[in-house]
């Protein structure tokens, strides 16, 4: 899977180490400075990705107190089958005005990951090779076994490439320098590599925290976790000093960290510009926050009590019987609970089968109507497609929602305004029937049920 992506990373270092030896560099110092032009290369095409990503989310949090109105005003979380189509309408409204797209918050990552894994892998098959370092070295995507070679002789101020802390004494004497060199020279980039790490990390928690969705426990869960990761900041300077991460791997880490964090911090500042949080949003939020805790304190409660409960019971057992009794009747509640929502579940699963065999019903005389114009105009008759939908309104589409009104529109071309025809009418009443609708759409429900 990496190995297209290495081709690619691979050609644009080649691409600058030619290009700096045209303009007369040394080949060992154009291979580092190689190394920071590949990183800014591939950062800054991914740029706009990245950009596009955290947008897309700023336009999410910003139409949220919309959908949230919106889906309150539809039947909140108990809507039927009508009321959830509706919404998805109001939704898809919404998110259009907003220029938000569904696909972009889950696509531009997946693009993201595997170039920034072909660009370490490049770098680390490079600086490592699998023959060792004496041995003939073989390509690396477009780079060849020579320049393999010529970059595991290059240096940055005496120090080795390929060299890393953890290297044993034959491999230092191969590439010629010793443990407390490599060390002296890699220990500073590895502690600045870490806190700018840390920074970004930090950085990146805070700005999805100020946009978080307090309404999905998932989101705050995942929050919480997200925080463990400050400490994967620290694994650089852990694999650094006892991992084979070579010197040439150190200095991406370094750049590439300090270009997550300034590309971070400039993002923000101007979605904070561009796109402010409004007061709306900030409402919304404060409001699902409280909501969050006051049922995160709730769950604290009963956990204390059932915890106190069971103590109780070991260390006061003349209370055994009645505590016996409070958990039972607590059990019984929860258990009426639960039988409450399963008849509310089903009662709206048949409202539900009803409300969709009636917009089946709809649909059908909205698809006949269409057929109606088309055969009208293929056999010379010219009608009025208004009257048209008038005429299927009449027979019971009065409340068709908007995804099937193009059915009306796609008729607009077909003649010269004119009554329809009896006989038109006559075949469309035999077609369609004029059953009252409720009627036809109770029997499919019922049929279905």
């Amino acid at each position: 899977m990496l190995e297209p992506l290495m081709y690619v990373v691979s050609a644009v270092l080649k691409f600058w180490h030619w290009v700096l030896l045209l303009l007369g560099f040394e080949s060992s110092l154009a291979w580092t400075i190689s190394i920071f032009l590949l990183l800014i290369t591939v950062r800054s095409l991914l740029v706009p990705l990245q950009l596009k990503t955290l947008l897309n989310s700023r336009k999410l949090a910003l139409a949220r107190p919309l959908l949230a109105a919106a889906k309150q005003e539809h039947g909140g979380e108990h809507m039927n089958a009508d009321q959830s189509r509706k919404f998805k309408a109001t939704e898809r409204k919404i998110h259009k005005e907003h220029g938000y797209s569904t696909a972009t918050g889950c696509f531009i990552p997946l693009i993201q990951l595997p170039i920034f894994l072909g660009l370490f892998r490049v770098l680390t098959s490079m600086a490592r090779p699998q023959e060792g370092f004496e041995a003939a070295h073989a390509g690396v995507g477009v780079l060849s076994g020579q320049d393999v070679d010529e970059f595991l002789k290059a240096d940055i101020a005496g120090i080795p490439l390929p060299a890393y802390v953890a290297m044993s004494p034959e491999q230092f004497a191969w590439v010629g320098t010793d443990r407390e060199t490599v060390l002296n020279f890699v220990l500073p980039f590895l502690v600045l590599a870490t806190i700018l790490s840390v920074m970004s990390i930090v950085t990146s928690l805070h700005r999805s925290k100020r946009v978080m969705d307090y309404s999905i426990t998932m989101s705050v869960k995942m929050m919480s976790i997200m925080r463990i990761f400050v400490l994967a900041g620290f694994m650089l300077l852990i694999i650094g000093l006892t991992g084979p991460a070579p010197v040439a791997l150190v200095l991406y880490w370094c750049a590439g960290n300090g270009w997550t964090l300034l590309q971070g911090i400039l993002i923000e500042t101007w979605l904070n510009w561009k796109y402010p949080l409004t007061a709306a949003f900030f409402y919304y939020q404060a409001q699902e926050k409280d909501k969050y805790f006051e049922k995160a304190e709730v769950r604290d409660r009963e956990k204390k009590l059932r915890r106190r409960r069971k103590w109780a019971k070991r260390f006061q057992p003349w209370k055994r019987h009645e505590i016996n009794e409070l958990m039972a009747a607590d059990a019984a509640a929860k258990e009426e609970q639960k039988k409450e929502e399963s008849e509310q579940k089903a009662h709206l699963k048949k409202v539900n089968a009803h409300l969709n065999a009636i917009y089946r019903r709809k649909k059908r005389i909205l698809m006949e109507s269409r057929k109606l114009a088309k055969s009208a105009a293929q056999e010379g008759l010219e009608i009025n497609p208004h009257q048209l939908a008038v005429y299927a309104i009449s027979i019971g589409a009065a409340d068709i929602d908007e995804d099937h009104e193009h059915y009306f529109e796609d008729a607009v071309d077909i003649a010269a305004p004119r009554d329809i025809p009896a006989s038109l009418q006559h075949r469309a009443e035999m077609e369609l029937g004029d059953e009252n609708l409720d009627e036809a759409a109770t029997a499919d429900a019922t049929t279905e049920a």
